[in-house]
Formats: C-alpha cells, sequence, structure tokens
C-alpha cells in the first residue's frame, strides 16, 4: 500500500478508537459535603462515569463506572457511593459500590436485561428497587434488596410477570408497588390488569395484593394509613373518575368518590387537613371529606364554575387558587379563582383578555402573570407589522387585587421566576441598530411588591438553563456556549466566559469558597472565580475510548487481511476470480457490432460521477473502448451528465491512445443530451432507432427508465449487457438482455477485466472479510439462541 493510503488507515482506526465527544449527551449532578466533592454523572456511548470533583482542591477526587443508561442514582455513605443505572447496556456492572477513600470500586454486580422502573430507596444496611427484567418473551418486574456490604442480596429478589409503573413508601417503611399484570381468562388468553401490591421490607414478601379497577392517570399517593388513587372507568363510549381510598395495612377499599359519567379529574388530587380538593375538567372544585368508611357521599361543598381550567390548581394557605378560560364576545378570556378550602367560598376572581404564559408564578405576598399582548403597526414603508408585548401583573393574594401592572416589548421565552422578593422575566425581542432590527434576550427584575424595574440585563443569545443563584450574582449560560454572571443588586455583567462553540453548559452549579463549578455539553468541567477567570478546566473522559477496542480490532484485522492478498496478488500468486457470464461477453458483442459494420452504444447510467455505480461503468467504458479502437468499430456515447460527459470522453482517450490508434478516437461520438430523466430517455431511444447499435452496454445507476431502454434496444435485435447495483431495476434488465450485472459484479468489474494486482488483491481481499463478518453473525445468533449476548454487546457502540 502507498504512503498516503497508510496514513488514510492509520488515521481512520485512530478515529475509531478515539474518544467521542460528548456532546448532546445528558448530565446530571448532585451535591453533596466537600470532601466528597461536587458529584457529577456523565453518559458516553457505552458507559456512564461518576466523577466527584473538589472545588476548592481543583481536581478530580474520586471516579467511578457504571454501565451507560438514561440515569444514573447515586447515594452516597460516609466512604462509599453506591452507583444504580435505570437499564444494562454494555458489558460494564449496573449496581456498583465505589470506596470513596481508595477510589477503588468495593464490588459490583450485572443484573442482565433489567431496566429499573422505580426511585432507588437506601437505609443503613440496604439498596432497594424495582425493575423489569425480560425473560424469554415474558416481561417480569422484581424487587430488589441488596446488601450495601458486600452486593449480594439480602431477600430473593420478589418477582411478578408484567411491568413495574410506580413504587412508593408507606409510613411504616414498607414498599407498595402500583404495577400492570397479565392474568389468563376463560379463553386462555392473558388480560392486562393493574394490580397494587404491598412487600414487606424485611423479607421481600408480599403482605397483600389487589387488582385496582380502571386505569390509573395520575400516580398513586400514600398518605398516613391510606392509599388513594384515582381510577378512569369506561362503560360503552362513556368514562369517568373515581377517586378511592385504600387501607395500607390491609389493602381493603376504605372508602370511593364517583366523579358524574363523562366527567375526569383535571389533575392530582390535593391532599388538605381532613379530605381532598378535586377539580375537574368541567371546571367544578370539590372538597371530599376523609373520615370513616362507607359508600355515602363525601362531598362537603362544590363549587361549579362552568368554565374550562388551564392549569393546576395551587395550594396557598387556606386558600387553593386555579385558573379557568372561556369565551365572550369571540374573545378568549381567563380567569384566576381564589377559593376558601373550608368553606368552598369564592374570596375573589381576577379577569384577564387572553391567555398567561404557564406555569403561573407565586409566592405568599403575590401571583404573577406574563400576559403576553400584540398590536398591528404601519412600517415606515407603509405596511403593517404585529408588535409583541409581555404584560407582566402581580395580583394580591388575599383580596384579588392588582398590586402592579409593567409592560415589556417582546415575547416571554421562559416561566416567570419569583426569588427573594422579586420577579424575574425572561423576554425575547428585538432591538434597533443602524437601520435594522438585532434579536436580543431581556433578563428583567421587578420588586415584587411595588412592581418597579430593578434593572435589566441583555445577551445575545437565549438564556437555555435555569438562573443559579450565587452569593455573588446570578449564572446562567447560553445558547452560543457562554456562562455569564450578573450581579443580583443592579444587573450589570460580572463575567462571561466562553465555554466552546455548541458547548452549554449542561449541569447545575455548585458554589464553595468564592468558587463556581459546572459541566458542559463535551465532557469538561470548569472551575472559576468570582471574576470569571478560570481556574481549572478538567476533561472528563478518558483519552480512548475503551469500550470501542473490539470495533478497532475488527477493523485491524479486516484491513490486514485485505493488505494481506494485495501483497500476494503483486506477488504473482495466481488468484481464482468466478467467471462472470456478462464480462465474458463484452468481446464477443464488440465483435459483432465489427463483423455488421454497426456502431457500439454505451450509456453510463443517470447519476452523476460522486456515485460509486457510475464510476465503476466509467471503468467498463475505459475497457469496451480499447476493444473498439482494436476493430475500429464507431463507440456511441450519449451521457445524462455534463461532467460524467467530459470524464467519459477522457477514459475513451486514453484508451484510444493506449492501443495506438489516437486518430480514430471521436470526440463527437460521445456528447451531452438532457439532465431531464425521460427527456434523456427518448433521446437515447432515437439514436437506436436511427444508428442501429448491434451491441448496447447498460452500466450504472438506473431507475424507472431501464425497461425502456432495454425493450427498445431489444426490437433492434442488438446483443445487450446490462449492469446496476439498484435491486428494484434489476428484474426488468434481466428479462430484457442477454445479460446481466447483478449488485457487486458490477463493482468487481474493473478488476475481472484488468486483472490488475492490487485490484484483484482488493477484491478477495474483501470477500474473505465479508466471509470473517458471515461467520461472526452466525455465531453471534447461534449464542445469543442460548441465551449467551456477549458476541451482540462485542460489537455494540451505541
Amino acid at each position: 500500500m502507498t504512503t498516503v493510503g497508510l496514513t488514510l488507515l492509520t488515521l481512520f482506526l485512530a478515529g475509531l478508537f478515539a474518544t467521542p465527544a460528548f456532546a448532546g449527551k445528558s448530565w446530571s449532578d448532585q451535591y453533596f459535603s466537600e470532601d466528597k466533592g461536587v458529584v457529577i454523572i456523565g453518559n458516553d456511548d457505552k458507559f456512564a462515569t461518576v466523577y466527584g470533583i473538589g472545588l476548592t482542591d481543583k481536581r478530580k477526587l474520586w471516579q467511578a463506572r457504571v454501565a451507560k443508561s438514561r440515569n444514573v442514582s447515586v447515594t452516597m455513605d460516609e466512604n462509599v457511593a453506591y452507583l444504580v443505572a435505570s437499564e444494562d447496556m454494555g458489558f460494564e456492572d449496573n449496581v456498583v459500590a465505589h470506596d470513596i477513600a481508595s477510589n477503588k470500586k468495593a464490588w459490583s454486580r450485572k443484573i442482565k436485561n433489567f431496566t429499573r422502573k422505580s426511585k432507588v430507596f437506601t437505609d443503613e444496611n440496604v439498596i432497594y428497587f424495582a425493575a423489569e427484567v425480560p425473560y424469554r418473551t415474558v416481561t417480569k418486574f422484581k424487587v430488589f434488596a441488596i446488601n450495601k456490604a458486600d452486593g449480594k442480596d439480602a431477600w430473593e429478589p420478589f418477582s411478578v410477570t408484567g411491568r413495574v409503573n410506580d413504587m412508593v413508601e408507606d409510613e411504616g417503611g414498607n414498599f407498595v408497588l402500583v404495577a400492570e399484570t397479565f392474568e389468563r381468562n376463560q379463553e386462555g388468553r392473558n388480560d392486562k390488569a393493574v394490580k397494587l401490591l404491598k412487600i414487606d421490607r424485611a423479607t421481600g414478601k408480599t403482605a397483600w395484593d389487589r387488582k385496582l379497577e380502571g386505569s390509573l392517570p395520575y400516580p398513586v399517593s400514600v398518605k398516613s394509613d391510606r392509599i388513594f388513587y384515582l381510577a378512569r372507568m369506561k362503560t360503552g363510549d362513556t368514562s369517568n373518575d373515581a377517586l378511592i381510598v385504600v387501607d395500607a395495612k390491609t389493602g381493603a377499599d376504605l372508602w370511593r368518590h364517583e366523579l358524574e359519567p363523562g366527567t375526569a379529574a383535571f389533575s392530582e388530587p390535593e391532599f388538605v387537613d381532613g379530605g381532598v380538593l378535586l377539580l375537574t375538567n368541567r371546571g367544578d372544585l370539590s372538597f371530599v371529606a376523609d373520615n370513616g368508611e362507607g359508600q355515602e357521599s363525601r362531598v362537603q361543598w362544590e363549587l361549579k364554575t362552568g368554565e374550562t381550567p388551564v392549569a393546576s390548581p395551587k395550594l396557598m394557605g387556606g386558600k387553593m387558587v386555579f385558573l379557568t378560560s372561556s369565551v365572550a364576545d369571540k374573545a378568549i378570556q381567563t380567569k384566576v379563582w381564589s377559593v376558601d378550602v373550608k368553606t368552598g367560598q369564592k374570596l375573589w376572581d381576577y379577569l384577564i383578555a387572553g391567555i398567561p404564559e404557564l406555569p403561573v408564578a407565586n409566592s405568599e405576598k403575590a401571583i404573577v402573570l406574563a400576559i403576553p399582548e400584540s398590536v398591528m403597526v404601519k412600517t415606515e414603508k407603509g405596511g403593517e407589522k404585529k408588535e409583541y408585548t409581555l404584560r407582566i401583573a402581580a395580583i394580591n393574594p388575599e383580596d384579588g387585587k392588582e398590586l402592579w401592572s409593567a409592560k415589556e416589548a417582546g415575547r416571554s421565552e421562559k416561566p416567570l421566576l419569583i426569588k427573594d422578593d422579586k420577579v424575574y422575566a425572561f423576554i425575547y425581542g428585538k432591538k434597533a441598530e443602524e437601520n435594522k432590527e438585532t434579536p436580543i434576550h431581556w433578563l428583567h427584575a421587578f420588586d415584587l411588591e411595588k412592581g418597579s424595574k430593578l434593572w435589566s440585563a441583555e445577551d445575545e443569545s437565549s438564556i437555555n438553563t435555569s438562573l443559579y443563584f450565587t452569593s455573588q450574582g446570578i449564572a446562567y449560560g447560553t445558547g452560543d456556549g457562554f456562562v455569564s454572571a450578573v450581579s443580583i443588586t443592579d444587573g450589570k455583567r460580572m463575567f462571561k466566559v466562553f465555554t466552546g462553540t455548541e458547548n452549554e453548559m449542561d449541569s447545575g452549579i455548585a458554589e464553595k469558597d468564592g468558587l463556581l463549578g459546572f459541566a458542559t455539553q463535551n465532557g469538561n468541567y470548569f472551575i472559576i472565580d468570582s471574576h470569571g477567570k478560570v481556574q481549572k478546566r478538567m476533561l472528563l473522559k478518558p483519552l480512548f475510548a475503551m469500550h470501542k477496542l473490539p470495533i478497532f480490532v475488527s477493523c485491524l484485522l479486516l484491513s490486514s487481511v485485505v493488505s494481506w492478498f494485495i501483497y500476494q496478488s503483486r506477488k504473482g500468486k495466481d488468484m481464482f476470480i468466478r467467471r462472470i457470464a456478462g464480462l465474458s461477453a463484452i468481446d464477443e458483442a464488440v465483435g459483432r457490432s465489427t463483423e455488421m459494420g454497426k456502431p457500439v452504444l454505451y450509456i453510463t447510467g443517470l447519476a452523476d460521477v460522486d456515485e460509486i455505480q457510475t464510476l465503476a461503468s466509467l471503468s467498463i467504458l475505459g475497457h469496451i473502448a480499447q476493444k473498439t479502437a482494436e476493430y475500429d468499430t464507431p463507440l456511441i456515447v450519449p451521457c445524462c451528465r455534463s461532467v460524467v460527459m467530459g470524464t467519459a470522453q477522457e477514459v475513451v482517450k486514453e484508451a484510444y491512445l493506449k492501443v495506438g490508434r489516437p486518430d480514430t478516437f471521436r470526440r463527437e461520438n460521445i456528447h451531452y443530451l438532457t439532465d431531464d430523466q425521460f427527456g434523456y430517455v427518448a433521446g437515447v431511444d432515437g439514436i437506436m432507432i436511427r444508428e442501429k447499435p448491434a451491441a448496447n452496454f447498460y452500466m450504472g445507476k438506473f431507475y424507472a427508465e431501464s425497461l425502456i431502454l432495454a425493450e427498445t434496444g431489444h426490437s433492434t435485435g442488438a446483443i445487450q449487457i446490462a449492469g446496476t447495483a439498484e435491486a428494484s431495476q434489476l428484474p426488468f434488465f434481466v428479462a430484457a438482455c442477454d445479460y446481466t450485472l447483478i449488485g457487486e459484479e458490477l463493482l468487481a468489474a474493473s478488476a475481472y477485466l484488468s486483472n490488475d494486482p492490487l485490484q484483484i488483491g482488493s477484491l478477495k481481499g474483501q470477500d474473505m472479510a465479508k466471509a470473517i463478518i458471515l461467520v461472526t453473525i452466525l455465531l453471534g445468533c447461534l449464542m445469543a439462541t442460548f441465551g449467551y449476548d456477549w458476541v451482540k454487546l462485542l460489537f455494540t457502540t451505541s
């Protein structure tokens, strides 16, 4: 192989083995005391690495690996970090205990094919979680209890056929599971049922289980010794919800409250002293008492608004605040309601034109709404354009009166935020500069009680993270790869740090002793001071992606096989290539044309030179041109692409030079027709009818025109040889042509015709590589049949 070829191969293999960027991968973060560091979880292609970073030390304190998954749960004891992945992907173990002091793995275990479906619960000695574990064609869910000391099961995993939806803890520390299970009916079919199961924390045994009615639109809630759930039941074409309460100790029903037919709960129930508040999709708010047992009505009061709710209700002290919408005079309006939870009496309402941005910001001092408005204005050129404004209104939660209102140009970009008696508004708009409007993003701060604007900060790019409040100011990340901070008091820029293009901040911000730490999407961790000076930048990924080692070795092996065959071919070793009838008939076809005194017609297909089939076709054209030059037979090559025409002219000219007949070369016989598909076909058909060539060659990429060309050529009595890798066109060529090159036969034609050692060696090496890949696939299928998936995992890259 040439030096250039070896260099390109080396770079290609190094690229396979190099660590991929983390761009687009997810990060999460959890903060612990400084001796354990800031814990950052980065998801790479094959594994998740958990890093403990010391801010003041400005270094990595420890790191641990766990199987790649969409989520990793991290819990910490004094000296050990327990990692539980949410899936089983790759070779890494998915439950890991990492000793922080020694930075070594204490123990780990792999639960095959599991998908964690619950949060992780821990106590002093045991880790608990629920997961789905497919077994052959059946999905089972299991509850695991794993000893922190050695990673072994504290009790035999509890197993049920079905899918786990949720796992919650009751007041006694036992677990309540919500699961979809399958039960065999009288007809022998599996019926899906939703079940509640209570698992004893100490033994893993089932205390009780019961089938639930209908489906669950909202999660199950455990309050004291009661379990509350909303069941959605369908009867014919109508459905309605029922609030059902279960005794957590026995699993028996205590009481139920059914809504009217066709009525559904709009949001999750809100729990208050003595009962439950329910808001329906019809805008009815009711208080359902929780006292005693039985089926009697428990509704203490009910408020019918007659309007459609638009946002989940909020409990504010002894009041319930919620929003509804209605139509008046063909315009949508929104009403804010405040209701006394004890009596159901409406305390006040506040009417708004339009619908505010959701969710609404609220605090004990004010309910703040962001209301979008627009108006048509005249432009300087006499036209009209829409101008957007955002009205920010604060309402007194005690009496519903407006405390203040402010208008800002632009549109809301993110929900309002209330923090430390300030309202923060994110607004997108345009700023006039030198007779043009430039997009701009503002962060406005308002006084919560008075409504006065305290300050404004602007940025050229959108704020795409949350606001992080530090002791010095407010930090946030922007979409152009910067992390900025502004002063809480006056909004002045404190610093702006560039983290890299498409390398936005993708974690929270940790603070310690005036230092700030955050992760970015490409796997870097920055530690900066309060002035924005980068104190430390750490790459949170290994130098080499070791999980891609099997792919690296495979590429090296296959490349070595090809190189060996090229070496053997150049040494003169005879390499067998099976006979391809269509290529062997080329001499016969050209000879026939010579005997009949008729030309040869060659079609290179309809694709341009960037198509591999066109390149293969041009290679075959060179061989045929040599034959026509030797026999002094006219060669006609009508082209569909201008670049192909120029290339074909040079190929044919070179062929004529090789055989010493440059004087017989006719450039005008290699000409351009049109790029239009069927216009080109009509032109070629005309040439066939007028010139009546004795041999037609169709080599390259063809579409719907293949049969038209082949049928016309057949009608003139020409011998026809076709070749294409387009599977959809092969049947037409096979039916209408004398010989057809199928698929890779077209691509191998150059080596077949030229007997060039380099090409023949490459062809034999690729065939051997295909044989190795085929054997590997068969081995993988056989191993997977018997439950061994290591071959599959060996070649899994994502």
